[in-house]
């Protein structure tokens, strides 16, 4: 069975939450210098992350009136 589209973009959403998880446990072990490298990730990550689902993710789901209300939470 072929994985549709929207199997696709929740897999990467979720892939994108973890790897976000896995930096702050990093972060959370590193020290000064290595802290700021980790830091920098982290926002690389969720800026790149948030506009995909600003962009992506939320327009679809306003489409569905059982979905509205949790985009409006997210935004």
């Amino acid at each position: 069975m072929a994985k549709t589209k929207a199997t696709d973009i929740l897999s990467l959403i979720e892939a994108e939450h973890r790897q976000v998880e896995k930096l702050f446990a990093e972060a959370e072990k590193a020290k000064c210098a290595k802290l700021v490298e980790q830091f920098n990730q982290i926002y690389i990550e969720v800026i790149f992350h948030a506009r995909t689902e600003e962009l992506v993710f939320y327009p679809a789901l306003r489409e569905y009136e059982e979905t509205e209300q949790y985009v409006e939470e997210a935004e």
